[in-house]
């Protein structure tokens, strides 16, 4: 609340050590990230940085990169998927704003526990979890910020996304004939390397249809309601 209500103050503010208000206001957020803590207590942080973004803006500086990395490291704890895609959220939402191309560059110098560059390990993680984001903000924001990196892709041909290829598992070959138990045991999962422009539109397509199914299921209902209003005035 304070954050959001008296951002400007904190600031201005400093102590005797000329340590700012944003300072500690960072070191607490940072704390709540620490790998040490527990995976729950990041399980709301996504808001809290996204206040913090939207209301100190760039007056942030290098504070944003701070938090930012401390998300990543978070990233490397966490087994829950709530918690995943509060962290997660946090990318989202600098995706879907002015701050995409910062974004990208700093994923791009920043190594993940494998030495690769973070973006590939944050865009995987991503696309392999957006169908099961919960939350109309969140799912809002994650669409959004996937367009926004699909359109960025095919507009700049940026090769520091084009050259990422995400794991998935192989689509059935249905002239195989039925896909049996035995059969998928027998030959194991099937896994394909896809360009990331690809995923991106295949996981926009299926947010697409996942709209229009529940619509559709919102008019049936609407419907069924209808008839049952209907069938009570007649009799």
């Amino acid at each position: 609340a304070f954050l959001s209500k008296a951002s400007d103050q904190l600031v201005e503010w400093s102590d005797s050590t000329g340590q700012t208000g944003l300072h500690y206001a960072t070191q607490v957020v940072m704390n709540l990230l620490d790998p040490a803590r527990p995976e729950y207590s990041a399980a709301f942080v996504d808001k809290l940085i996204i206040v913090f973004v939207k209301k100190v803006g760039n007056a942030l500086g290098s504070y944003l990169e701070l938090l930012l990395r401390s998300v990543l490291s978070k990233m490397q704890q966490v087994k829950t998927p709530s918690i995943m895609q509060s962290l997660l959220i946090v990318f989202a939402h600098l995706a879907s704003t002015e701050q995409l191309e910062g974004l990208i560059s700093f994923l791009s110098q920043v190594p993940d526990p494998s030495g690769r560059p973070a973006l590939e390990y944050v865009v995987t993680e991503w696309c392999m979890r957006h169908s099961y984001f919960f939350g109309h903000y969140e799912q809002r924001v994650s669409t959004v910020a996937l367009c926004q990196l699909l359109s960025h892709c095919l507009n700049t041909g940026d090769q520091r996304l084009n050259n990422i290829l995400v794991v998935e598992e192989e689509a059935p070959n249905h002239t195989e004939g039925v896909l049996t138990r035995s059969k998928k045991a027998s030959s194991g999962d099937r896994w394909t390397q896809t360009p990331l422009p690809v995923k991106l539109m295949k996981v926009l397509i299926a947010e697409l249809r996942s709209q229009i199914e529940e619509e559709e299921d919102d008019d049936n209902d609407e419907d069924d309601e209808e008839d049952d209003t209907w069938s009570s005035d007649v009799q």
